[in-house]
């Protein structure tokens, strides 16, 4: 079950956007929920919204600021901000939305069906699972939640939020499996989600759980402008 909220105080508004969304999917495996005001949004379950289409001026809480609580406590749900005018995205950018959809909805039909078909596509790809070999036997894990792989003196670790997996193979054959799933390769020994990047600086990228992995000479360039078209949203 995929949980979308939609979250504007123009009722007419959530409910065009609801009715779009039933047109594009099987709504049996979406569960969408109407918030026609950012505090009830903010008192719900917020860890649980893989989607969350929100107006940027709503009420008496900005859109804004509504996002970058949300993105506090959900790192990965996929922000679409619902506007009449761009003059806010400067500040906007801080909580990363995926995308901005201008009112009125109904002339923005058809850009709307394609960005959230490329929402849904990213999503498809965060709950993606491998099966890797370890020195205790096969695990199953699941792609977004690797933050990064090393491999050092022939060693392979698998880094992800919770822990630390060892497997058996070279780092080459989880390159193959993962770079369709925004990974870039940053160094020989260094496989990075790009999702979890918050910044480059110089020869150094950041993760954000304070982690620091260097850059290759050899793969700078390749690592700024995947990091780039994934910011843009552009499909690498």
């Amino acid at each position: 079950m995929i949980n979308i909220a939609i979250c504007d105080d123009d009722i007419s508004v959530a409910k065009e956007i609801e009715e779009l969304i039933k047109s594009i999917v099987n709504t049996e495996v979406y569960n969408i929920t109407i918030f026609d005001n950012g505090d009830d949004f903010l008192k719900s379950d917020l860890k649980k919204y893989e989607m969350v289409f929100l107006d940027i001026e709503i009420g008496n809480i900005s859109g804004i600021d509504i996002a970058v609580r949300l993105r506090n406590i959900n790192k990965i749900a996929i922000i679409f901000f619902i506007t009449n005018h761009f003059r806010y995205i400067s500040e906007a950018l801080k909580s990363m939305p995926f995308q901005y959809i201008l009112k009125p909805i109904s002339q923005q039909k058809d850009f709307f069906i394609d960005e959230f078909k490329r929402g849904i596509n990213k999503l498809k790809k965060s709950k993606h699972s491998m099966l890797v070999k370890t020195y205790y036997g096969e695990e199953l894990i699941k792609v977004g939640s690797i933050l990064y792989i090393e491999c050092l003196n022939r060693k392979v670790d698998i880094h992800t939020k919770d822990k630390v997996i060892s497997c058996t193979g070279k780092l080459q054959e989880l390159i193959d499996k993962l770079l369709p799933y925004d990974f870039i390769q940053c160094h020989n020994s260094y496989l990075v989600n790009l999702k979890y990047i918050v910044q480059i600086k110089h020869n150094v990228l950041m993760l954000n759980n304070g982690m620091s992995l260097p850059i290759s000479r050899r793969f700078l360039h390749s690592t700024r402008d995947s990091r780039d078209k994934y910011l843009a949203g552009v499909n690498i």
